[in-house]
C-alpha cells in the first residue's frame, strides 16, 4: 500500500490550487505544471516550430508564470490568464527570434530528409509552416481558437480587441490558410 503521508495534496479546483502554488507550496506547483504543460507545450510547437523550441517555450512560461503567480488577483478564470500571457510570450518569442535569425548564416541551416518521414508527419509540417508563415495577427487568432479552442469572446480578451475584430481576423486567416494550403496541394478532402 502506497505511504499516503508522502503523497501531494490533492487540488480539485483550480481557485485552490491557484491559492496554494502563491502560498508557495511546491506540490501544487508541480500539479500546476502537470495539468498545463501540454497545452503550453502545444503553444510552444506553434511558436517555435519544433519540438526543442517548445520546451525552451514551455521553461520560459513557467518561469515567467511562477514571477507572476503571486500578482494574479482572479478576476478571470486561470486558463484565461494562461493563454492571455501564452498569446502575449508567443509575439514576444517571435520577435526575439526573428531578431536573432538576421544574425545567423543560412549556410548554417540544416534541412531535414523529408524522405525518411512519415506522409502524414510531413503533411503536419507542411501545414504548421503555412500557419507559422501567417501575419502574427492572424496566426495568433487562429492558433487561440482551433489549437486552444477558445471561443471568441475569450479571443478578443487574450489579445485585447473588439470581437468584431477577432471575426475578421479568423476569416481572413482561414481563408489565407485555405490557399496556401491548396497550391501545396493539401486540400480539405484529404486524409490528416
Amino acid at each position: 500500500m502506497p505511504d499516503v503521508s508522502q503523497a501531494s495534496p490533492l487540488y480539485v479546483g483550480e481557485a485552490e490550487l491557484i491559492a496554494a502554488c502563491q502560498s508557495g507550496d511546491e506540490a501544487a506547483w508541480n500539479e500546476l505544471f502537470r495539468r498545463y504543460r501540454r497545452l503550453v507545450f502545444t503553444h510552444g510547437l506553434l511558436v517555435a516550430g519544433d519540438a526543442e523550441g517548445a520546451a525552451d517555450f514551455v521553461a520560459e512560461i513557467f518561469a515567467r508564470l511562477l514571477a507572476a503567480l503571486p500578482r494574479f488577483r482572479g478576476d478571470a478564470a486561470f486558463i484565461t490568464y494562461l493563454r492571455s500571457m501564452l498569446a502575449r510570450e508567443g509575439r514576444r518569442w517571435r520577435r526575439r527570434e526573428q531578431a536573432s535569425h538576421l544574425l545567423e548564416d543560412p549556410a548554417d541551416e540544416c534541412s531535414a530528409n523529408p524522405a525518411t518521414e512519415l506522409v502524414r508527419a510531413e503533411r503536419l509540417a507542411r501545414v504548421r509552416r503555412v500557419i507559422a508563415s501567417l501575419p502574427p495577427r492572424l496566426r495568433e487568432v487562429i492558433v487561440l481558437r482551433h489549437v486552444h479552442d477558445l471561443s471568441y469572446q475569450e479571443i478578443a480578451r487574450a489579445v485585447r480587441c473588439p470581437i468584431g475584430t477577432v471575426r475578421s481576423r479568423l476569416s481572413k486567416a482561414r481563408e489565407m490558410l485555405r490557399v496556401r494550403l491548396v497550391a501545396m496541394g493539401i486540400s480539405e478532402r484529404d486524409e490528416p
